[in-house]
């Protein structure tokens, strides 16, 4: 992407999908001390899993060379949450690790939805991730409670004029989410009919999600949905939760 500046456009590459996504496994045993410890032994000494992901990264390289300091120590700090002998933290302690790790999780997929335009399973997941984060219990006016919660963690991260534009598109957000819920309908049922029928955009995997927004469906409906990834974004990998599960995590 260099050469081609590839980046500056967005338009990624079209004729790749007949590539199958990649796996990796990863495989975690147990300090041989623990074998001693006969009820928390299993058959397996340890712990395996199996991760699907897209061996095309939509990333900007030269970006990503700039900032592999930080983005090394956010994959370190991950990976540790992944691998956790539970027994050594608290109930809240794990719910909080668990909160962020999930979060991540859900945004990949998110991101995933959004890259092929299902933007009605992508708003859904935003929504969720959004509550996950800041409400602790179900209640009556959700959204009014998410937008003073959002106030409170983020009025020192934007200007007053910025974080009103983040309000205001995660309550568009809701609607169109209220809507896929209660009615049936959302984004792609209400902009179905702008679509090109000779378009490849949002057919393949990897595909940039927001290079052709106004192409497909109204741009300020789907900006909101940037905007609110951006936000997620900040919120992950900012100082606040990254600081308190660098705390939990070296306080053992």
């Amino acid at each position: 992407d260099f050469d081609k500046k590839k980046e500056d456009y967005g338009w990624g590459l079209i004729s790749r999908d007949w590539i199958a996504p990649a796996h990796t496994y990863v495989v975690y045993y147990q300090d041989k001390e623990y074998y001693k410890l006969g009820k928390y032994r299993n058959i397996y000494n340890g712990y395996s899993f199996r991760f699907n992901f897209s061996i095309y990264l939509d990333i900007n390289t030269e970006e990503f060379l700039k900032n592999l300091d930080k983005i090394t120590k956010i994959l370190d700090l991950y990976i540790q949450t992944c691998f956790l002998d539970t027994r050594r933290y608290t109930t809240s302690e794990i719910n909080y690790i668990n909160k962020w790790n999930n979060a991540i999780l859900m945004f990949n997929t998110a991101y995933e939805f959004a890259s092929i335009e299902k933007f009605d399973s992508c708003v859904l997941i935003l929504c969720s991730i959004l509550e996950s984060l800041f409400l602790k219990n179900e209640g009556r006016n959700k959204v009014d409670r998410l937008i003073e919660e959002i106030d409170t963690f983020a009025h020192d991260l934007y200007v007053k004029e910025k974080l009103e534009r983040i309000n205001e598109a995660i309550r568009r957000a809701y609607k169109y989410r209220n809507k896929i819920m209660h009615e049936g309908r959302g984004y792609e049922v209400e902009f179905l009919s702008s679509r090109s029928l000779n378009s490849y955009q949002g057919t393949y995997r990897g595909m940039k999600p927001f290079a052709y927004q106004g192409a497909v469906y109204p741009y300020e409906e789907i900006q909101d949905i940037y905007i609110i990834f951006e936000f997620i974004i900040k919120v992950l990998f900012g100082d606040t939760f990254v600081n308190q599960i660098k705390y939990i995590l070296d306080k053992k």
